[in-house]
């Protein structure tokens, strides 16, 4: 592949595939849910995929699997009937200020990373903590 981009199809009949293998029936999905990519600076949380969302995902200056999440999870949704979403994409930034400082003058630090696996093992955590 010459970018990441082309890899979606093959992606997508891997997933269609995989819920055929393991009979998954999709007329039996309420919603699509894709792995969030590299976007603007965006909360925690869930987003429905719009073409505002793909479009973003798609012109993103970070290539990066997680791009594929939303625009895959989008194409199959459109099939199934059902929305379509992201959550906790890895650009989500609630960094406080004193977060940003870097220790290096004119350098601040940038809000990049696996928001949704932290946020699920914190979750985690706390659940069994009570």
């Amino acid at each position: 592949f010459r970018s990441l981009l082309e890899q979606g199809p093959v992606r997508k009949k891997i997933i269609l595939d995989t819920l055929k293998k393991k009979n998954i029936d999709t007329d039996s999905l309420k919603a699509i849910i894709g792995r969030g990519g590299v976007l603007k600076p965006l909360k925690a949380g869930t987003y429905e995929v719009n073409d505002k969302l793909i479009f973003d995902l798609k012109i993103s200056p970070i290539e990066h699997a997680s791009n594929l999440g939303g625009i895959i999870a989008s194409e199959i949704a459109k099939i199934v009937d059902v929305p379509a979403y992201i959550a906790d994409p890895v650009s989500v930034d609630e960094f406080t200020d004193i977060v940003r400082i870097s220790g290096l003058k004119g350098i601040e630090r940038k809000s990049l990373l696996h928001t949704l696996n932290i946020r699920a093992n914190a979750f985690r955590y706390a659940k069994e903590q009570g």
